[in-house]
């Protein structure tokens, strides 16, 4: 049976999040046994390079980012017969310290693999939105580094419009995009999009 390890990393200076879970899947339960991690299929880099990403946008003259999509990995359900791998052991309080086990059902961050399943599915996900969006998924599909989005254009209608567009996208598929940041001024409704997802 295979266990997760994880501990908690506090960033008090965290826009959003002050603690987060870190699970360590290349933690090995001896020195000869295999980490989860050494178990998983990693599979190929769907990740366009850094430094192109950057390039471009630094030709834009309008630019916009975003820090993240709200808790990318964990929109993308594992299989079932997958869950196994992801378990972790809980306390369901720390005054008795009664052990529970758990099952992660989504995907988590510290896999091997993670980057790779999150690309795919967006990728597939954009496939639907080619005929709608066409500018819009190309620029998605260019300049997305793991769930960080860069975009923009010569004009400052180019910001509004990718925004818009740009969430319609990832919204349809659960990935809520926040903390958008761009040299035009944009409407702040990433706090309201926050508080109707909770």
């Amino acid at each position: 049976m295979h266990y997760v390890p994880y501990q908690p990393v506090i960033r008090e200076q965290g826009e959003s999040t002050e603690t987060w879970i870190v699970y360590d899947c290349s933690s090995k339960p001896d020195a000869v046994a295999p980490s989860l991690n050494d178990c998983l299929e990693t599979g190929p880099s769907l990740q366009p390079l850094l430094f192109d990403i950057l390039l471009r946008n630094r030709f834009r003259r309008y630019c916009i980012t975003h820090g993240d999509m709200v808790k990318a990995f964990l929109q993308i359900i594992v299989e079932e017969c997958d869950r196994d791998a992801q378990r972790i052991l809980w306390y369901d309080d720390l005054l008795n310290r009664n052990v529970l086990e758990y099952r992660f059902t989504r995907v988590i961050l510290g896999a091997t693999l993670s980057p790779y399943i999150l690309g795919a599915t967006l990728q597939k996900h954009l496939d639907g939105y080619e005929g709608v969006y066409p500018e819009t998924v190309q620029v998605l599909r260019d300049d997305t580094y793991v769930d960080d989005i860069q975009g923009g254009g010569d004009f400052e209608k180019d910001v509004i419009q990718f925004k818009e567009e740009a969430t319609k996208v990832l919204v349809g598929a659960s990935f809520q995009p926040h903390k958008w940041h761009s040299n035009v001024p944009l409407a702040d409704t990433s706090s309201n999009e926050e508080e109707e997802q909770t």
